[in-house]
């Protein structure tokens, strides 16, 4: 695909270190300073996307590294999330009935499809502010994003809780602002 040959020639600049909020320092282990030389260890087969948190990923051919994810097409990775009815993001960790909804992004419309449950389509807001919306916490950053409504709520609480008035809603991220502390503002 042509990733690896792009990421032979990326250069990182080491001068200093940066841990991000939410990654352990027991993940950083061994021998972190840059090889002198590379060596093949796999093959890029696939690359997938999330759109939405925890639901089933999309394959694409290639994605951008863009500021707010990874992005192909209309497509951004994590940029719609399902929280539960205390606002807070729930996973497929907990609910992996989660992993098998698959979602379908057009330019201005989220379908998302459940075997044995009729298909749901949300328009995506096409918004200038984040004025109005929802804050939510993931992982300790605090995240904003627009309810798309108590129809696709009820349709994704039916199917992760088996209870339409489960309480869940659907959660647009948009390419406005990060809260990210690593992500520009």
């Amino acid at each position: 695909m042509g990733i690896l040959k792009e990421l032979s020639s990326f250069r990182l600049d080491h001068s200093r270190v940066v841990i991000m909020p939410g990654v352990a320092k027991s993940a950083l282990q061994g021998d972190l300073t840059m090889p002198s030389q590379w060596r093949a260890v796999g093959e890029v087969s696939k690359l997938n996307i999330f759109p939405v948190k925890s639901l089933a990923h999309v394959e694409v051919d290639n994605f951008d590294p863009g500021t707010f994810g990874a992005e192909s097409g209309s497509m951004v990775d994590r940029q719609f999330v399902v929280l539960d009815k205390k606002d807070k993001f729930t996973t497929s960790r907990k609910y992996p009935t989660m992993s098998l909804i698959e979602p379908e992004i057009t330019p201005t419309n989220l379908t998302l499809r459940y075997q044995g449950m009729e298909d749901i389509s949300v328009k995506i807001p096409n918004v200038n502010s984040l004025e109005g919306c929802t804050e939510f916490d993931i992982f300790g950053d605090f995240c904003k994003g627009f309810d798309l409504g108590p129809e696709v709520g009820e349709w994704l609480s039916d199917v992760i809780l088996n209870d339409p008035e489960g309480g869940m809603k659907l959660v647009y991220h948009p390419k406005i602002a990060s809260s990210r502390p690593d992500k520009p503002k």
